[in-house]
């Protein structure tokens, strides 16, 4: 048995008073309420004859002069009605006395308890940036510092790839760390400092001709090749932009439930009796009965299963449709695993619940003997496991046939989930190319150099995208 579906909070977004005055107008102005309820001598809102605090509003035909009160009270707001009582006749309070005739005092113990949802406006989600890849993807970003002192201690500016210089060469000296810096081309200071010759295109032989040996010093144009730091600027702008796309959401909006109650309502003969009370909005005026042969609301029999369920309800192959966390991480991954030169073909990324339905029962029907007929059944999915025809019989061996025919389309090779991480949007299958022997960036920014499917997988968990080891092109949020 399946349980009851949980009802979702009525919103109250119309708020009203609960007569409309005597020219079946609504009233805007409180006083004009507070002027009608003035007449009433039963108890008055807020402090009764007694002076004490009374919480309650009463009504009764002595405010008829003020009020409409023909077409009965209206409820204060939207919500939802959680309790209620309507007496078949009204009660009897009249006590006995003898001699005396009966004086008939009728009350009420009819009630309607409703209860409503405010609900304050939903904060505005944070801006969230594209992802961007880290500097050191890039070999553009790369680079090295000129120092203003000869130990590398001080930093004076960072020089990108490609930067032209004029460096100083002396005498060979093999132990020697930096290099005299001359010019640096292009706009900025200083434009003198020392250097790490690692970083420099010169050729090995610099500095150990005849005329250096003798210790003449001669000035060599070159340019930065590569280097040991990424751009600050970018490694700022990539910080920036994780911290924005790390930001957590805002807390929902506060919700506040409060309750009206409607006391000594109607008994049901005076509703019996009064037809021109207005019956509520949702309460259609058109009226059906059900027959004992009526169908679906498709107004047709449901679809035997088969192959043309393949194609419906196709799994994604978009990263987007992942949970946004994943997407985010599976595409940090996957540029780094571009940027270094592999190839990345994405199989299937979010997989619809009734796909995983289809699967799973097509499976357990075709290589487990499952009857057809107990299959249950999934709202949204009006599919004939069974193979019934117009009085109801079934045909098994169609519905096998059928089943194993869904298994050869789906190419389903393991007994397929009802639920997973595909489903849940937690999952991709992709098959990676030409990753070993590159050399990849992990999520911390350090290059790492693929010997194995090992340096790969681990690569992919720094991103947060993790193997599953059974599952060639699986990959998960937890490796499941």
């Amino acid at each position: 048995m399946n349980a009851p579906a949980k009802s979702k909070a009525i919103v109250a977004s119309r708020f009203g008073y609960p007569f409309k005055d005597k020219q079946e107008r609504e009233i805007t102005d409180p006083q004009a309420l507070y002027e009608g309820l003035s007449f009433v001598q039963g108890g008055h809102y807020l402090l009764g004859a007694h002076g004490f605090f009374h919480g309650g509003i009463h009504f009764d035909r002595s405010c008829s002069n003020a009020f409409s009160l023909d077409q009965g009270i209206r409820c204060l707001a939207d919500g939802e009605v959680i309790a209620y009582r309507i007496n078949c006749e009204y009660l009897d309070a009249t006590r006995g006395t003898p001699g005396d005739g009966p004086t008939l005092r009728p009350y009420s113990t009819g009630f309607v308890l409703v209860r409503h949802r405010l609900q304050a406006p939903t904060p505005p989600q944070p801006y969230k940036p594209a992802p961007m890849d880290h500097p050191m993807v890039d070999a553009r970003n790369m680079g090295t510092y000129l120092y203003s002192d000869p130990e590398g201690r001080r930093r004076a500016r960072w020089l990108r790839h490609g930067t032209p210089l004029t460096v100083e060469i002396g005498k060979y000296a093999p132990g020697r760390r930096y290099l005299r810096v001359h010019g640096v081309g292009g706009p900025g200071s200083p434009a003198t400092g020392w250097i790490s010759p690692t970083w420099l295109a010169l050729d090995p032989a610099a500095g150990t001709s005849l005329f250096n040996v003798l210790g003449f010093k001669e000035e060599v144009s070159t340019f930065v090749q590569g280097g040991d730091h990424p751009d600050p600027e970018r490694v700022a702008a990539y910080k920036q932009n994780k911290a924005e796309r790390e930001r957590p959401a805002p807390a929902p909006a506060p919700a506040l439930t409060l309750y009206s109650l409607y006391m000594h309502v109607a008994d049901f003969a005076d509703y019996r009796k009064q037809a021109q009370w207005k019956r509520p909005a949702w309460w259609s005026t058109k009226r059906y009965r059900v027959g004992k042969k009526a169908t679906d609301g498709r107004g047709g029999a449901p679809e035997h299963s088969g192959r043309q369920w393949i194609s419906r309800f196709p799994t994604s192959q978009n990263i987007n449709d992942l949970t946004p966390g994943f997407a985010s991480s599976v595409a940090r991954f996957t540029a780094a695993l571009t940027a270094s030169g592999a190839t990345v073909q994405v199989n299937a990324t979010h997989r619809p619940p009734e796909r995983a339905y289809l699967m799973h029962y097509a499976w357990r029907i075709a290589r487990e003997g499952l009857d057809p007929a107990s299959v249950p059944s999934m709202e949204g999915v009006d599919i004939d496991w069974a193979h019934a025809n117009s009085r109801g019989v079934t045909d098994v061996t169609a519905a096998r046939q059928a089943a194993r025919d869904m298994v050869d389309g789906y190419r389903i090779v393991f007994r397929p989930s009802l639920t997973s991480r595909h489903t849940e949007g937690r999952a991709i299958d992709m098959n990676i190319a030409g990753a070993i022997g590159r050399t990849i960036v992990d999520a911390t920014g350090r290059e790492r150099t693929v010997g194995s499917s090992a340096d790969l997988h681990e690569i992919g968990r720094s991103y947060g995208v993790i193997k599953l080891a059974t599952d060639p092109p699986h990959w998960s949020d937890d490796g499941h």
